[in-house]
Order: structure tokens, then C-alpha cells, then sequence
């Protein structure tokens, strides 16, 4: 959130932080004016707004892009339902009835990834990593490229994605993942929309 500017120039209307006899913008002499809360608050979110514009990447719907290449799950059934696979900077949610399989399908997806040459972190928030290890290892799961860790905090979380070291980051379960800066326990609906939009966010950039 950028700082609410507490002075604006008559002449050219262009904010400032501070007065000044002269206009930093124009140049006209003793043209700025305190601003009143609402008009601070405005000109703020207006800056914000242009930040944000200046931030986007356009592009034209006849650009010749290359399509994203897919990385294959490394199960079948689990590509055609993806539409051939993962994409890169996408996030994918897997819901089912609790006991149905999501964590055991989930580590045999990282698995295979993993013994494919990808790099791999599984995070849970539910089980410890003792857990998950003794499920891959009954499962006959396990590579050097498959990581596991243990947390509910969204920042880990999302400092994993963004540090770019993985090809896959798996959450076991955004559910029980939870943010200091938002109000509500882990699974409250602010929390798993705000979490879910900053691991979308994270692997988007």
C-alpha cells in the first residue's frame, strides 16, 4: 500500500508527501494544498493502481507464443484428467471424501516426477514427515529428489514456491494452512481463499 500523499498541486494535480513552495511536478510556485483524508485516500489507491498497470505484461491475442510445455504427472489416468499433464506455473486443487486416497495419490504423483529428474517438496500440515515417509515407503515410493517438510504457515509456503528451487510443490492440505495476517483459524473461509491466493499468486510470478 503506498503512502498517502498529503499534499497535491493545483495546477498539474500530481501528489506529494510534503509541501514545498514550489510544484515538484510543474514547476508552478505555491500551487499545493493539504489534501483532506478522503482525497489522500483516493490519490493513494490511484498510485497503487498505476504501480499495478506499469506491473502487467501485455500481450496480443495474434502474438505467435509457444504453448506451455507439460510435465508429465507420471501417471496415465492423471495426465488425461490434467489435459496432458502439469503446466508450469499452475496450480491444481484435489478434493475428495477424507480416507479416498488424495495423499497417497499425491506422493505417488511426487514420486514419479521426482524419478523423472524433477524436483519435488511435499509439505504437509496434517502429517508429520515420519508419516508420509512410512507411506511411500510402503508404497514403494522414494528418490533423492523428493523432499518432505512439515508446516501450517503460508509464508513458508509460499517462500518455498517462490524460491523457484522446485518443479513441483505439493500441499497436503490448504485447509489446515494458515496466515498471521489474516483473521480466522486454519480452514475458516478467509483463511483458504487468502492462502490459496498467495500460493496461486507464488507460482504464477
Amino acid at each position: 500500500m503506498a503512502k498517502k500523499p498529503g499534499f497535491a498541486c493545483d495546477q498539474c494535480g500530481a501528489a506529494s508527501p510534503r509541501w514545498a513552495g514550489r510544484c515538484p511536478h510543474c514547476g508552478a510556485m505555491n500551487s499545493l494544498r493539504q489534501l483532506r483524508g478522503d482525497e489522500a485516500a483516493l490519490l493513494a489507491d490511484r498510485d497503487d493502481q498505476r504501480q499495478a498497470l506499469a506491473a502487467l505484461q501485455l500481450e496480443t491475442l495474434d502474438q505467435d507464443l509457444p504453448d506451455a510445455p507439460r510435465r508429465s504427472s507420471g501417471l496415465g489416468e492423471c495426465d488425461r484428467v490434467l489435459g496432458g499433464g502439469l503446466v508450469p506455473g499452475s496450480a491444481v486443487l484435489l478434493s475428495g471424501q477424507p480416507g479416498i486416497g488424495k495423499s497417497t495419490l499425491l506422493a505417488q504423483v511426487c514420486a514419479a516426477v521426482a524419478g523423472g529428474g524433477g524436483r519435488v517438496l511435499y509439505l504437509s500440515a496434517e502429517e508429520s514427515t515420519s508419516q508420509i515417509r512410512q507411506r511411500c515407503r510402503r508404497l514403494g515410493l522414494g528418490t533423492a529428489g523428493f523432499h518432505l517438510a512439515a508446516t501450517a504457515d503460508a509464508r513458508a509456503v509460499q517462500a518455498a514456491i517462490a524460491s523457484a528451487e522446485y518443479d513441483l510443490v505439493v500441499i497436503d492440505s490448504i485447509q489446515l494452512i494458515s496466515s498471521e495476517t489474516v483473521d480466522g483459524g486454519p480452514g475458516s473461509v478467509s483463511q483458504v481463499r487468502a492462502c490459496a491466493a498467495t500460493m496461486v499468486e507464488a507460482a504464477k510470478a
